[in-house]
């Protein structure tokens, strides 16, 4: 259908596939960073409300998150990942 052609290729995007890459440290870091905003926000803010808390969260959560993942990814995935294949192609 017309639709899923549409997200088809608005998915088939250089930034959908570097996120498909990096998905097992976005995985990895994304609640741990998450809680601990929100840890963060309530100290500093107690009687913040909800729907402003959570647009707070996705503005600073959001980047962070892609930001450590993106981080992970090619500091400690990509080279684990050589390591991983150099081993291999020993046996």
């Amino acid at each position: 259908s017309k639709c899923l052609k549409g997200v088809q290729s608005a998915m088939n995007t250089p930034i959908f596939h570097k996120i498909g890459k990096m998905s097992y440290s976005l995985y990895l870091v994304h609640w741990p960073i998450i809680i601990g905003s929100l840890f963060v926000l309530l100290k500093l803010k107690p009687g913040i409300g909800s729907s402003t808390a959570l647009a707070v969260m996705f503005v600073i959560c959001v980047p962070f998150v892609l930001y450590a993942a993106n981080v992970l990814h090619k500091t400690v995935e990509l080279p684990m990942m050589a390591k991983g294949k150099q081993y291999a192609s020993r046996s």
